[in-house]
């Protein structure tokens, strides 16, 4: 699997579509086919973020607030840089007059909102996103691409909500309006047509009183009946909220218990750490005792006999030689030790030194112990001071060869190196003899 991971590019979709829970069904399902998915809860956000960014296909709701889908289409279609985005419907909306209704304005085809895995993979298809028959593709085990029955319900119910319960309260709402206008306009004309007819002011004001009391009669019969429609219709929603909440309710103790589990990793991780590191710094001190040991091989029991000279004057005391004979250790009379070559120079082996910021140009530090004689480069020396206390972090970056780079790795364990002071040390920069 993660070889295949590797060779498919990713893909990137925008899924335009008012219910959160529809586009988190979606970006599930095509997680699968290493598709990344966008969302946007509308005409204007979609516009603006593909502005911003390029996407190679947009799922998109029909029944939106402010423009739908359709209107969305044609705005999509009708910019030079978008237009040959390819568009598929992600709707509850079905029907072949609708199909071919948004393919006429451009749209690849409907994918119903009652997802299933195959209708996925056939739209994928459909966009030249996905081919079946490619050895590069990834494999996907079928079970796993399939919507839970929690987010079918979840989706179920908004498209109930967004494409028949809202629309026919709407027309009950719109129609009982249209009758009470309606009736207003007919009795109305009537009543001007009575005042017109009637010379008797009495019997016409007694004529505007009954219909005046008929079409508020008319009103209060509209106005309970629709008071019944929303009764019913937040009954039904406070149902639907109901069950909602007790599946929430439901996904948050799973969701808490895995929260606890994760806490306990954290918990168990960060004491794996800890023992990590006490091995480090138990480490560090063995190699700490393993090379002052080394510094003193074949070290003189006559009273140091052998020793350093410069210009006649005694710098230091030979206290070993290494066993091939290259490097001789010496200890100066303030107790700091240098290694020096067959040629009486300060050792120039390549060294490693730590900083604390990013450019090489703050305090070095370098890995070593206290009170050594180092060189830094060809015209510089270094010491480590006897009473120096080790640090331990992690370097930004690290200098070698007088090339500074950035500095990769763990914590480690370092000393700060300063600039050599001859009367701190007791040695120069120059050539050595043994006597």
């Amino acid at each position: 699997m993660t070889n295949q991971n590797s060779l498919v590019k990713s893909k990137t979709a925008l899924i335009v579509d008012d219910s959160r829970t529809a586009y988190m069904v979606l970006a599930r399902m095509l997680k699968n086919y290493n598709i990344n998915a966008q969302y946007a809860s509308s005409c204007d956000q979609a516009i603006e973020f593909l502005q911003r960014q390029k996407v190679d296909v947009i799922f998109l709701d029909q029944a939106m607030p402010g423009k739908d889908g359709i209107e969305t289409i044609k705005e999509l279609k009708a910019d030079p840089e978008l237009q040959s985005i390819p568009i598929m419907m992600f709707t509850a909306r079905s029907g072949d007059d609708y199909l071919r209704e948004v393919k006429a304005l451009g749209a690849i085809g409907v994918l119903p909102k009652e997802l299933t895995a195959e209708e996925v993979e056939s739209a994928l298809v459909k966009i030249k996103l996905w081919d079946v028959g490619s050895d590069n593709q990834i494999q996907v085990d079928v079970d796993r691409r399939q919507p839970s029955a929690d987010e079918k319900l979840r989706v179920w119910l908004e498209s109930f909500l967004e494409n028949e319960f809202s629309p026919k309260l709407s027309n009950k709402v719109q129609k009982a309006t249209d009758d009470l206008r309606r009736d207003t306009i007919h009795y109305g004309k009537r009543m001007l047509d009575e005042l017109a007819k009637n010379d008797k002011q009495q019997a016409v004001l007694e004529q505007v009183k009954g219909q005046t009391d008929y079409l508020k009669q008319l009103f209060q019969n509209s106005f309970r009946q629709y008071r019944l429609t929303s009764g019913i219709f937040i009954i039904a929603l406070l149902l639907l909220g109901m069950g909602l909440i007790w599946s929430l309710l439901s996904g948050q103790k799973l969701q808490q218990q895995n929260i606890q589990i994760q806490g306990e990793l954290t918990q168990l991780k960060n004491q794996s750490a800890i023992t990590q590191q006490l091995l480090q710094e138990y480490q560090f001190s063995l190699e700490q005792q393993l090379n002052d040991k080394q510094l003193q091989v074949q070290e003189n029991s006559n009273d140091h006999s052998m020793r350093l000279l410069q210009d006649h004057n005694v710098i230091a005391d030979v206290i070993g030689i290494d066993p091939s004979g290259r490097w001789i250790s010496a200890r100066t009379t303030q107790d700091y030790r240098l290694l020096v070559d067959e040629n009486g120079q300060i050792s120039n082996e390549p060294l490693e030194l730590f900083y604390m910021d990013n450019d090489c140009l703050s305090t070095p530090y370098v890995q070593a112990l206290p009170g050594l004689i180092l060189r830094i480069n060809s015209q510089l020396l270094g010491y480590t001071e006897l009473s120096s206390q080790t640090n331990r972090f992690v370097p930004l970056s690290k200098q070698v060869k007088n090339e500074c780079q950035s500095y990769q790795g763990d914590a480690i364990n370092v000393r700060v190196l300063l600039p050599n002071n001859s009367a701190i040390t007791g040695v120069e920069d120059m050539s050595y003899h043994l006597q």
